[in-house]
């Protein structure tokens, strides 16, 4: 690279997209940036990695340790956290996602993030990405330990919820779902109402209709994944509820009447005229 191109621009770049640096190649990053105004804003850091999503997420992995060798005083905060699990979160192994979980747990650790996260934003996201990635005893684990803290609150409790959904473990997750000391929002009641229907069976369906109308009842409006879900359950169940699927039916067109962008109005639509086709037998 010429000297004419070594500003503070192409040091960004080769920072974010060069797939390897060398050490001398970092500090000529280091030593441009040290003349230019970026390093003076304490946030660029972060700002850098934020830049990189959610496009980039490998790009965000690639960078972080870049940033830490040539700026010794960057000090990853809730923020960074956020970033890289997210980008974690993206990667395509299974493995490596799983090690970078780890990893990335550990480091928070090892900063303080973990000690001196009172609002939870850095556990909650850990425990989020744990459960992501089907590593149920190291949520489970974190997710005990915060709540001995206090610093849990409904994001925290959907995920295990909803790890244990996807895992079948229906009566550990509906444990959680009866425990929330939270208010439960729309991601909560759709979650378990979701594990119910991938479970299947009669009684599996029976019970997602059943959990659909307590939310109706609870007041909390039903996001489409609780629609789509109980659409299902009731084209499964056929004509044995038909007043739940009347309600399901109602709530069901608001929807379509509302959004046909959705990516799943195809499959409300559809289910929604095979549910009236059975209906009109």
């Amino acid at each position: 690279m010429s000297e004419k191109r070594w500003d503070s621009s192409a040091a960004v770049q080769l920072l974010r997209q060069r797939a390897s640096l060398s050490n001398a190649n970092l500090r000529q990053v280091h030593a441009v940036l040290l003349t230019s105004s970026l390093l003076a804003d304490r946030f660029f850091p972060n700002k850098l990695l934020r830049s990189l999503l959610p496009g980039q997420p490998v790009s965000v992995l690639r960078c972080f340790p870049r940033l830490r060798r040539i700026l010794p005083a960057f000090r990853p905060n809730k923020y960074t956290f956020s970033f890289l699990l997210t980008a974690a979160s993206s990667c395509s192994s299974e493995d490596d996602a799983r090690r970078l979980v780890c990893c990335l747990h550990g480091l928070a650790v090892v900063v303080g993030c973990d000690s001196g996260d009172s609002e939870g934003y850095v556990s909650n996201g850990l425990i989020h990405a744990y459960a992501g990635r089907g590593l149920l005893c190291s949520a489970r684990r974190l997710f005990e330990e915060s709540l001995c803290c206090g610093r849990t609150d409904v994001c925290s409790w959907t995920s295990l919820l909803t790890a244990y959904g996807k895992a079948g473990h229906l009566d550990q997750a509906r444990d959680l779902f009866d425990g929330m000391p939270h208010r439960r929002n729309d991601v909560s009641w759709s979650a378990m109402l979701s594990a119910y229907v991938a479970a299947g069976g009669g009684e599996g369906f029976l019970r997602a209709l059943q959990l659909f109308q307590e939310m109706q009842r609870s007041g909390v409006r039903p996001n489409r994944a609780a629609v789509v879900g109980a659409l299902a359950a009731c084209g499964a169940l056929g004509a044995l509820d038909q007043g739940s699927m009347v309600q399901v039916d109602g709530i069901a067109c608001e929807f379509v009447a509302g959004d046909r962008s959705h990516p799943r109005m195809r499959d409300i639509i559809s289910t929604l005229t095979n549910l009236h086709a059975h209906r009109d037998l």
